[in-house]
């Protein structure tokens, strides 16, 4: 916030809370309280703040059991219920805390992963999970022309110049930027 940044891209881990430790969970009403005191935090200098959605998460390390199926040529890894497997109570939540706002908003890629009753796993180019909850950097790259179109305007209304600032990921090969949009500089 010290920065003013004119954009800010929040992503939650929200599977632990699921945990059977009552000291651990949180919630919903607890989640949605923290997550619109946190957008008061941060839209108070006039940022645009956008939650993205957790994606689904299998409760085994995906490449692990797709290589057990493939070592022993017997049994599938099990399928990921869209129901089950994508945290609605924390998707309310944080729905409920950006309601009404101009400056917040949710991002759900959930048809990016899902189709109408199971989460794949796997595509034909490739998996899509590196363990049992992160997606290959190779697929989230492919999604940055639908950040890109969700993030952009944003920007755009905030007046802001956009500046790449590239880092690199510790799981890919390729230089990521932190702001998909900062390409449509001129």
């Amino acid at each position: 916030v010290a920065l003013h940044p004119k954009l800010i891209v929040i992503s939650f881990a929200t599977w632990y809370e699921e945990v059977n430790d009552p000291h651990l969970m949180l919630s919903s009403a607890n989640w949605e309280t923290g997550i619109t005191k946190t957008l008061g935090v941060l839209t108070h200098d006039g940022a645009f703040v956008r939650l993205l959605r957790d994606t689904p998460h299998p409760e085994f390390d995906v490449p692990d059991c797709l290589a057990r199926v493939d070592w022993t040529g017997r049994g599938t890894c099990p399928p990921m219920a869209r129901q089950v497997d994508l945290d609605t109570h924390v998707f309310q939540a944080e729905e409920n805390a950006v309601f009404g706002r101009q400056d917040a908003s949710v991002l759900d890629l959930t048809k990016k992963f899902c189709g109408a009753i199971y989460c794949p796993i796997e595509q034909p180019s490739g998996i899509l999970y590196r363990d049992n909850n992160h997606l290959v950097a190779s697929y989230i790259r492919g999604l940055a022309p639908t950040l890109d179109s969700l993030l952009y305007p944003a920007i755009q209304r905030s007046g802001a110049s956009l500046v790449s600032h590239a880092a690199s990921s510790r799981f890919g090969d390729a230089p990521l930027h932190s702001l998909p949009g900062a390409r449509r500089k001129t």
